[in-house]
């Protein structure tokens, strides 16, 4: 398997490296990756699994001209990862182009990462764990994102940039990742953040909205299959090498069943302090659903259940703690650690301990 990867990977790189020779490109070329190797425990119902993962992206990004580029990510990993990174093969995840009408306007078309309130910034991405201190992510990003990615979607996003705000708008495909888009709808996301209400503060709120139910005819479609509407609101303070967050969301999976209840609550707090080259976070989130007894019956099923303990209920109540620390051996390599530790209302416990090193290259 692992020579299958590096095949791949070798004929990835001389395709690259053939396409420099044939169209001269120099100083408007580059290509940087990350490559992770990192040891994962999980300790559940009396039961202990752990295992070594590996993973890797590759970006390369090409600049027409000052306003014009074009980005293509890939991504890998050894396969069957219980940390749900890509692999075995290579994946193409990221394909974009880029264009900067002026220095407030952006349009991008093609694959982005959902702007879906102002954490995405800081997700873990796969290899790539620099953007912040948590590895994993807290309990409402995990739930459409997984424990260490992004939720990529297709389509056209803009941003612009005005005196008193920022916002971003977008229109793809929906919640899926790839193409399919069954009944024609389109996801759509408004987010509108702002530095000018609150000292040392940005503060933004996001809605989202994408009708996916359709994507249910589709063997092909990775979408949430729901109805789903969401909002968050968020701030984040920064005070020199201080840095506090925190958000409030929720989050309906429609079904067209009115028997059911549709509605998720969630919040995240997080603190994290920088000092030299050490960085260390602390986190709590909360997942609950509007009808979280446990028993399995009532709620939509389209309802998401993020969470370690693989036995919970898609109607339980999930808290998660985070201790995270990183250490910058150098400036390119980086010795990353969390604890995380899921406790749930009716579900047992489950703790989580990761640790490895992240290159940036």
């Amino acid at each position: 398997m692992m020579k299958k990867y590096r095949l791949i990977l070798y004929l990835w790189i001389s395709l690259f490296a053939t396409t420099l020779i044939a169209i001269d490109i120099t100083s408007d070329f580059s290509i940087d990756g990350h490559l992770l190797g990192i040891h994962s425990a999980l300790y559940q119902n009396n039961n202990h699994k752990s295992a070594f993962d590996v993973a890797s992206n590759l970006t390369v990004t090409y600049d027409l001209s000052k306003e014009l580029k074009t980005t293509l990510q890939l991504q890998g990993g050894a396969g069957e990862s219980n940390l749900g990174l890509q692999g075995p093969s290579m994946q193409v995840t990221d394909l974009s182009i880029e264009y900067q009408l002026d220095k407030t306007f952006t349009l991008c078309f093609g694959s982005f990462d959902t702007p879906f309130g102002q954490e995405t910034h800081y997700l873990s991405n796969n290899a790539d764990t620099f953007a912040e201190v948590f590895v994993l992510n807290d309990l409402s990003y995990e739930a459409f994102a997984g424990f260490m990615g992004t939720l990529n979607t297709l389509g056209i996003k803009v941003e612009k940039r005005l005196p008193w705000a920022d916002i971003i708008a977008s229109i793809s495909n929906g919640s899926g990742e790839n193409a399919v888009n069954e009944d024609n709808n389109y996801g759509t996301v408004l987010q509108v953040a702002s530095s000018k209400l609150l000292p040392k503060t940005r503060a933004s709120f996001t809605y989202w909205k994408s009708d996916d139910t359709a994507d249910q005819q589709s063997e092909q479609s990775n979408s949430f299959n729901t109805n789903l509407d969401a909002w968050m609101l968020d701030a984040v303070f920064t005070h020199h090498s201080h840095k506090f967050s925190g958000y409030l969301a929720l989050f309906t999976f429609a079904d067209n069943l009115a028997a059911t209840n549709d509605k998720v609550s969630s919040y995240a707090v997080a603190y994290s302090y920088k000092w030299q080259k050490y960085q260390l976070g602390l986190r709590i989130s909360q997942w609950t659903p509007k009808d979280h007894s446990g028993d399995g019956q009532g709620v939509s099923v389209g309802i998401k259940s993020p969470g370690l303990n693989t036995s919970r209920t898609i109607d339980d109540r999930c808290t998660r703690y985070q201790v995270a620390f990183s250490y910058k051996l150098k400036k390119e390599l980086l010795w990353i650690a969390e604890l995380i530790n899921d406790n749930y209302a009716h579900a047992n416990k489950s703790l989580r301990i990761v640790s490895g090193l992240n290159v940036h290259f």
